[in-house]
């Protein structure tokens, strides 16, 4: 499967959460979401990393008392560890799966053996101890760096997103101030209509750089009469990648916003 952004995001504060609520190790949380939306060791190693850091933010601004505010710490998610989790239970599913033997020659004949000691119980073989990599802290330097790259990664999508608003509203001027184009008291009113309040500001930019005067938009005396609009019109296809653009702006505007929150509070 494709794990967006927003899916990462709500996989991590339900683990985060159940880790908090329930005491659930935040492996296990992590090993069950894995298994059941059947990611990859890609996918597995981007969740543990959202969830590491969802669960440090959460306990950085909620310390425990008496808690040195320097250094948080809790158990953290091991990909490592959920990957061989997630191969140990896909085997035992498979060892579970297996028939027995099916015909007289595809049985093990080994059962056929004689005991030789039938008074004790045969001897299992000696396991060796696994190997448990202690758990490491999570670092304030650590967090500091995904959300500086996080706040990078937004401020270009804001740029992008200026340019696209730019080109698209020029493109839509240009249609415009066209002799025989469309006629903009006509667009203005089928937009308005059909995608309501929340477009008159960039209809009144459209105004102002046409050099017409503002307007009162009344939505609720519009709406009183009917009106076909076609959306498909070039004039629509742009504005509605205007508005987009204009959306895109302010999402990631208020995204370094919290960003910014989130590295005062840890400084």
């Amino acid at each position: 499967m494709v794990m967006s952004e927003q899916m990462l995001e709500k996989f991590a504060g339900a683990i985060v959460e159940r880790f908090f609520s329930e005491k659930v190790a935040l492996n296990d949380g992590v090993t069950e979401v894995a298994q059941s939306e059947n990611l990859n060791d890609e996918q597995v190693k981007r969740l543990v990393e959202a969830v590491n850091t969802t669960a440090f933010l959460k306990k950085f601004n909620n310390p425990d008392p008496g808690a040195d505010g320097r250094v948080v710490e809790f158990e953290t998610a091991n990909p490592d560890a959920v990957i061989n989790r997630m191969l140990g239970n896909a085997k035992d599913e498979m060892d579970q799966n297996a028939c027995p033997c099916a015909d007289e020659d595809s049985r093990d004949l080994s059962c056929d053996l004689p005991v030789t000691r039938s008074d004790e119980a045969p001897m299992e073989p000696a396991k060796e101890a696994a190997y448990v990599e202690p758990e490491p802290r999570i670092q304030k330097h650590a967090v500091d760096k995904r959300l500086r790259k996080t706040a990078e990664l937004l401020k270009e999508q804001e740029y992008q997103a200026r340019n696209d608003f730019t080109d698209t509203t020029q493109q839509l001027l240009d249609r415009f101030r066209r002799v025989g184009g469309a006629t903009f008291e006509t667009f203005e009113k089928d937009a308005f209509y059909q995608l309501g309040p929340a477009v008159a500001p960039h209809l009144q930019l459209l105004r102002r750089s046409l050099g017409k005067e503002r307007a009162d938009y009344d939505y609720a005396d519009m709406r009183k009469y009917g009106r076909v609009v076609d959306m498909n019109t070039p004039e629509m296809r742009l504005f509605r990648s205007m508005v987009k653009a204009s959306d895109a702006i302010r999402d990631c505007q208020s995204g370094q916003e919290k960003v910014g929150e989130y590295l005062g509070r840890i400084a």
